[in-house]
This record gives C-alpha cells, structure tokens and sequence, in this order.
C-alpha cells in the first residue's frame, strides 16, 4: 500500500490511530516483531519505498471507509 499524504504528516486528519507523523505503526509495519529477515526479504519489505507499507485486512478496513483500486497498464 502506498500513503499519498506521507509528506504532509502534520495533517493528523488524513492518518489513523495507529499512525505517527505519516509513518503507519500498526499490524505489519517495518517495526513490527513479526518481520523476520526471511519475511522481509521473501515479501519485498525490504524494498519499499517511502510512503509503502503493508497493513492487514481489519486496520485497512477501519483506516480507509473509501477507496478506488487502479489497475494501471504499461504503454496506456
């Protein structure tokens, strides 16, 4: 997932109770104890870039009420 107000983390109303200055904290953030080098290197976590996170299902459903899914094609 990617958060589109990263840089304007002074907003608190565009972040969720589990999230810090625009940095997500909850379930499966870089913090989280349950990434083991194995789990980070296998899922690409170890590869995000800024603004990228993974989140579980629940926390994205209470975070985000309204959403669009893309799906965006090469060469359009």
């Amino acid at each position: 997932m990617r958060d589109p107000w990263k840089s304007t983390s002074t907003n608190s109303a565009s972040h969720s109770q589990n999230s810090k200055a625009g940095e997500w904290t909850g379930r499966y953030s870089l913090k989280d104890p349950f990434w083991t080098k194995s789990r980070r290197e296998g899922s690409g976590a170890d590869k995000l870039n800024p603004g990228e996170f993974f989140i579980s299902v629940d926390d994205f459903k209470e975070s985000f009420k309204f959403y669009t899914i893309t799906h965006l094609h090469d060469n359009w």
